[in-house]
């Protein structure tokens, strides 16, 4: 049976706001968002075909995402089972389909639309799951979210989501919260990679054995060396007396080096003497020259600028800070 595309279009639409209506009111039932949401994922499924597309370009990753949101606040007000089915039916259409096109414009849209948020209310549900539907749900940010970060405009989205909802400095309950805090760290990876100065996360204390993380301006300088900096008075004290001052203060002062500052020294060095084939020297050769006569952004995780075929021999020769 085939059908015009305006039919089509008109199905798509008409799916997607019966999923949108079931997921705004005063009185939200989660049985009628599971079954709505299981509707949209059995249109959206059938391979090559028009009404996936007129699913997709209907802004249905938006709409799944925001029915998300919702859910995620009356999961924690009303923890029921029906209320954890359908936030589990939401999370597993995302999951299917972040990457159904290109990845990044998805991924985009859902962050942009409130994941991280919604799945921070609903951890503290993600015990009462079974492992199969817990698995489903953190593979989103360790299999999905994470990696699209190496994407500057995905990780710059992700950044204002989280800081605007205390993300930053908020510890999310197990089993949420080891990949939680790897996704968060990465994302601070990520921004020392592409040099971009964001102070609205969280930072760890400069005390190795204390486990606090605050807000950057929260935390305070050392009076002597104005680089570390400790969450209280107490901790630069046990700091100091154990000796772990002056190896702190040149990791913290290396990983504040200006990127630009980073890439002409390791282009430099390898140039000269650490390059593992004439290839990779002739190369970096070139783009250290380029480095010196005008602004030059290479980002090394992507590695869009170097040829195929040296790639990964060049990854194998990372920066050292001993050459900062």
């Amino acid at each position: 049976m085939t059908a015009s595309a305006g039919t089509l279009n008109e199905l798509a639409k008409l799916a997607i706001s019966r999923l949108s209506g079931a997921s705004k009111g005063p009185r939200i039932d989660g049985q009628d968002v599971m079954h709505h949401a299981n509707l949209l994922l059995k249109l959206t499924s059938i391979p090559h075909h028009e009404l996936r597309d007129a699913i997709f370009s209907a802004d249905v990753i938006t709409i799944v995402t925001k029915s998300l949101v919702t859910i995620s606040k009356e999961v924690n007000r009303n923890p029921s089972s029906t209320m954890r089915a359908a936030m589990v039916q939401l999370f597993i259409y995302l999951k299917t389909f972040l990457e159904a096109r290109d990845g990044d414009i998805f991924v985009l849209q859902s962050i942009t639309a409130g994941i991280l948020p919604a799945f921070a209310r609903c951890s503290p549900s993600f015990s009462e799951l079974q492992v199969e539907d817990q698995q489903v749900v953190l593979s989103i940010i360790s299999d999905i979210l994470m990696k699209y970060l190496v994407y500057q405009s995905i990780a710059n989205v992700t950044w204002d989501s989280m800081s605007t909802s205390g993300l930053g400095v908020r510890r999310l309950p197990e089993p949420a919260k080891e990949v939680f805090e790897e996704f968060r760290s990465h994302l601070m990876d990520q921004s020392l990679t592409s040099g971009t100065d964001r102070g609205d996360l969280s930072m760890a204390c400069g005390n190795d054995e204390c486990e606090s993380r605050l807000v950057k301006n929260k935390l305070k300088k050392c009076a002597n060396c104005q680089v570390v900096c400790y969450c209280s008075k107490q901790c630069q004290i046990v700091d100091w007396k154990q000796g772990n001052h002056r190896s702190v203060r040149r990791f913290k002062m290396n990983s504040r080096t200006p990127r630009k500052q980073v890439l002409r020294t390791f282009l430099e060095v390898t140039s000269g003497t650490c390059a593992a084939t004439p290839l990779v020297r002739s190369h970096c050769l070139q783009q250290y020259s380029r480095s010196i006569s005008r602004s030059y952004r290479t980002d090394f995780r992507l590695n869009h600028s170097l040829p195929s075929q040296i790639r990964s021999t060049v990854l194998l020769f990372p920066p050292h800070t001993e050459m900062l």
